[in-house]
């Protein structure tokens, strides 16, 4: 029987990586499955990792698809991974406005994300503690059912503004 859920499709490293910038060692598979997935899943959503997807031949076509068809997309962009932040424009360039981006508090948020409101989360490297997963998996889940067609938002004051239009209405100089 086939899954009628609208598709979430998660871009992010797996395993442990290490942040470069800190020299921290995440385990993002941690992050995965104590948070992203718990949250989908409690939104009503079906949440599907790229090492999940079965497929045979090119990844690069099953991934541009995904990335294209997917009702949301969240991108972890902790630990700098650049195919995460590749994936992340690729996803901006298609459908922007159906994508959260989420990192991991310490490390650092690229300049050319900066004007875009990201989900923080805490991580202690080997683990999340069950408090912070908790809380961070329904923070999550709360943004993803508050307007999951439209769940890019941006910062103004530290007052989130939900916009249909990346731009706001402003055309780009």
């Amino acid at each position: 029987m086939m899954d009628e859920r609208k598709l979430c499709f998660v871009v992010m490293g797996f395993g442990k990586k290490t942040d470069f910038e800190t020299g921290r060692s995440l385990d993002l598979d941690a992050t995965y499955e104590s948070i992203i997935q718990p949250a989908v899943e409690s939104a009503g959503l079906r949440c599907l990792r790229a090492d999940e997807v079965l497929h045979s031949g090119v990844i690069d076509t099953e991934m541009y698809e995904m990335l294209l068809r997917s009702d949301l997309v969240i991108a972890d962009i902790s630990t700098g991974n650049v195919n995460a932040i590749y994936e992340l424009g690729v996803r901006h360039a298609l459908r922007p406005n159906s994508t959260i981006i989420m990192k991991e508090e310490a490390g650092k948020l690229y300049f050319d994300l900066s004007h875009i409101r990201t989900f923080m989360y805490q991580h202690l490297g080997e683990d999340i503690g069950a408090r912070e997963a908790k809380r961070a998996a329904n923070d999550l889940c709360s943004l993803i059912s508050a307007r999951p067609e439209r769940a890019i938002f941006q910062k103004d004051a530290n007052v989130l503004h939900w916009s249909s239009d990346p731009l706001g209405g402003k055309p780009r100089v």
